[in-house]
């Protein structure tokens, strides 16, 4: 379907979850122009969004917003704009969405360690399990072990901390 349908359904809640999937496809994609031109288009869905009677069981709001950009930053490899992004996100992020709080530490623990910080790296990884495990998000604690097999193979992989991960994983 096309962004274009759903504009004209009048569904701007639809469209706005849309375009956040395809920025973070574009950014997967490494198209980081088109990536935030839908972050863009998203915004400004969600700033007129007020104005509409759309019924929606959903919770799409600036600091799921802020955690998208994050997100993306961090597949972009743009990781201090993508720290930035995620901390200021995490301020007033929904504590009761632990399963997008947990992606959310997952990937920032990735821009950590795109960084070269390898103790906030690992940190912040436990803290991300420490979520996921507590709801059984597999996802995310997959991206973690992912993380983990990066850090072995990098040139720290001698470093206490990651063998702590690996301790905190194996459990």
């Amino acid at each position: 379907m096309q962004l274009k349908t759903i504009h004209y359904l009048g569904l701007p809640t639809l469209k706005a979850y849309t375009l956040q999937g395809l920025s973070e496809a574009y950014a997967k994609a490494q198209q980081a122009q088109e990536c935030w031109q839908s972050i863009g288009q998203l915004e400004h869905i969600l700033g007129q969004r007020e104005q509409t009677t759309e019924r929606s069981n959903t919770c799409l709001n600036i600091a799921s917003v802020t955690a998208q950009k994050g997100i993306n930053a961090v597949l972009l490899h743009d990781h201090r704009r993508a720290l930035s992004l995620m901390d200021k996100s995490l301020t007033t992020y929904d504590q009761a969405f632990i399963r997008g709080r947990a992606r959310l530490l997952a990937q920032k623990a990735e821009a950590y360690y795109g960084l070269g910080y390898i103790d906030e790296t690992v940190t912040i990884a436990e803290e991300a399990i420490t979520l996921a495990r507590s709801i059984g998000a597999n996802k995310t604690l997959a991206r973690v072990r992912t993380l983990h097999t990066d850090l072995l193979q990098s040139p720290w992989r001698k470093e206490h901390s990651i063998a702590r991960l690996g301790a905190v994983l194996s459990l």
